[in-house]
């Protein structure tokens, strides 16, 4: 998992302070989502190819999603990786609980030697790690659709403020 701390100068945090707490809950949220996006996105494109011939990994691509959510006070955070968020079951993208991989967690970490419980052998799964590499190839990327998204949001509601304050005044 990769971690960024993303902290602005100390104007942008007293310019945000005097906001409402609904419209700077809104410009992180949007910043975070963005980002999230683009780091599960490069987690998609990095997922291996099968190795069992008939085999493919359409379902564990499927698997990969976000979720953002608030960490403290005014202060956001989000997860991405395998059977993350609410991408797991969307019946509008067609995503059901029939189309996700409820093994997908197997390709990154691995299994040790599987067995029934009567003791045939299942074999097992090499681990193959391709999240933690694809999210840190992703996150210089992240980092600058973040600052990007953060400043037109910024703008959008500090022009949405004044338009508010013509029709007042």
């Amino acid at each position: 998992m990769t971690q960024s701390i993303v902290e602005g100068a100390k104007a942008l945090e007293a310019t945000l302070g005097g906001m409402r707490e609904s419209v700077r809950k809104r410009i992180m949220r949007t910043a975070v989502n963005r980002s999230l996006t683009i780091i599960a996105r490069e987690i998609r494109k990095s997922v291996p190819k099968a190795t069992t011939p008939g085999h493919n990994m359409k379902r564990v691509k499927k698997s990969v999603g976000s979720r953002p959510y608030k960490a403290k006070r005014d202060y956001y955070a989000g997860k991405t990786g395998l059977r993350v968020g609410n991408r797991i079951l969307d019946k509008e993208l067609g995503i059901t609980s029939s189309t996700v991989a409820p093994h997908a967690h197997w390709v990154p970490l691995g299994t040790n030697e599987r067995r029934t419980k009567k003791g045939a052998r299942r074999g097992k799964v090499t681990p193959r790690p391709f999240v933690d590499s694809a999210a840190s190839r992703a996150e210089p990327a992240a980092l600058e659709e973040m600052r990007q998204r953060f400043k037109k949001q910024f703008d959008k509601e500090v022009e949405k403020e004044r338009r508010k304050n013509r029709r007042k005044g």
